[in-house]
């Protein structure tokens, strides 16, 4: 409270009824006081003022003659809302007419909103990894305090710094604006940001040989093989492109749009790989197929016919099982299996040692044939002429005779005596006769007429020669 000089005029000024310090003056001697205002009233145009002295808290009561309108005790402070920029001059008078001016100058009012912000997108495309924004936006009022971004086309807004760090898969607009110091909100700028750091499913991959046949993963063909590649991977950023290595992944080729196929035309046992690439750079997850080509055939094998006793060679009779073993051939696939054929035409499988046992007889051409693993066939073997003959012969049958008949087994002839060897038929054949006559000790051969002539011993004495003959036929 302070007394305008000295007229009968008090100024106070005050905010509210919240109790503060005041100074009052009197007969212009200073006279220093610091009380406190606990209440006020207005009687007839005069406030009471009830005072407090600090020092003893005794109460004194002081009369105020208004002479004019002040401005309430509970309001010291004026608005005056300015809507731009400037400077503002106040002038102020109190009771006695005297002024007191004042200048103030304005400068924080800002009603432009910042510019719509400029958006770089590192990398631009699709990433696997990260993606940084960078915001730059002007004001000419109060500047930039901060960017904001939105998700959901302006439904709600994140505050950001100018530069934001993106790690999660996302195929997302994000809108962006600027907001200046006294809360103006810029034009809205949009990019799209897309991140996706998931594998590409893998391809599907079938394999069909130029014979038309359809060939299983890790199966031999014995022609050439097309490797068809379904392009059916998926991938958020979706299929750039597809590629396939053939040495385990440490190098890659890549496959032309138009293409979907890798053809096998020579000998080979490849694991191929092939994968999808994403939008993002992802590397899929591999589809492996394993290449097994052989398309030579089998060399030509060689061949032994041996029975119990000897070897046979092509033509010639073998009266015991005949044995025929095929070997020494090979292919890219390995060796399956060796076959024999009687014409040429129809094949049999020999053994898993590549031998095949004849008996009882046999009379026939002979070939013989290696198969790989592939299935390709080798050139037949030379001509074998197979024969064999195990079937034992049959007792022959013995006659004899003189010049008067028949003579029986044991009976005297007193002439020459003829034995006869009954005729035989044999699969082989009959090569000839033998006789013995020590009681097959020994054996004559006797191959004419198939007949043995024996004159006995018997003279004009009558005195004869007795003996035992034994016959066979010879094979």
């Amino acid at each position: 409270m302070v007394r305008d000089g000295k007229n009968s005029v008090w100024k106070a000024v005050h905010t509210g009824y919240t109790v503060g310090e005041w100074t009052y003056y009197y007969n212009e001697t200073y006279y220093y006081k610091t009380v406190y205002m606990s209440n006020q009233r207005n009687y007839n145009g005069v406030e009471h003022h009830t005072l407090f002295q600090t020092r003893d808290y005794v109460p004194y009561t002081y009369y105020f003659y208004r002479t004019r309108t002040f401005l309430n005790y509970s309001t010291a402070t004026v608005d005056y809302t300015v809507s731009q920029n400037g400077e503002y001059s106040f002038t102020f008078k109190n009771g006695n007419g005297a002024e007191s001016k004042m200048t103030i100058s304005v400068t924080n009012i800002d009603k432009t909103a910042p510019s719509s912000p400029l958006i770089v997108n590192t990398p631009a495309g699709w990433s696997n990894d990260t993606v940084v924004t960078k915001l730059s936006a002007t004001d000419v009022g109060s500047g930039v305090a901060k960017y904001q971004y939105s998700l959901n086309n302006g439904g709600t807004w994140t505050d950001c710094g100018a530069e934001i760090t993106w790690s999660a898969d996302m195929n997302q607009n994000v809108i962006f604006r600027a907001i200046d110091y006294v809360g103006n909100s810029g034009g809205w700028s949009a990019v799209w940001i897309g991140i996706d750091k998931k594998q590409p499913t893998a391809p599907t991959i079938t394999a069909r040989n130029t014979a038309g046949q359809s060939i299983a993963a890790g199966n031999w063909s014995q022609y050439a093989l097309d490797l068809n590649i379904t392009r059916n991977s998926t991938a958020v950023s979706g299929i750039a492109y597809y590629e396939y290595s053939l040495n385990g992944g440490e190098s890659w080729i890549r496959l032309a749009d138009n293409i979907s196929k890798v053809t096998f035309a020579e000998n080979t046992t490849t694991d191929v790989r092939v994968r999808a690439v994403s939008g993002s750079g992802m590397k899929g997850v591999q589809a492996i197929f394993k290449v097994m080509v052989d398309v030579n055939d089998p060399t030509k094998p060689q061949y032994i016919g041996k029975n119990t006793s000897r070897v046979i060679a092509s033509g010639v009779w073998s009266n015991t099982p005949l044995t025929m073993t095929y070997s020494g051939s090979a292919a890219f696939s390995g060796i399956a299996k060796y076959q024999f054929s009687y014409n040429g035409t129809n094949w049999y499988d020999c053994n898993s040692a590549g031998a095949v046992v004849f008996q009882p007889t046999f009379n026939t051409p002979l070939y013989g044939r290696a198969v790989s693993v592939a299935g390709r066939t080798s050139v037949p073997t030379d001509l074998y002429n197979l024969r064999v003959d195990t079937v034992a012969l049959a007792e022959p049958t013995i006659t004899a005779v003189n010049a008067a008949g028949a003579v029986g087994s044991g009976q005297w002839s007193p002439t020459d005596l003829t034995v006869k060897i009954g005729s035989l038929n044999a699969f082989s054949g009959i090569s000839g006769y033998e006789y013995s006559t020590d009681g097959g000790k020994t054996w004559n051969k006797q191959e004419i007429y198939q007949q043995v002539s024996y004159k006995t011993a018997c003279g004009q004495t009558k005195m004869c020669t007795f003996f035992l003959i034994s016959c066979r036929y010879r094979q």
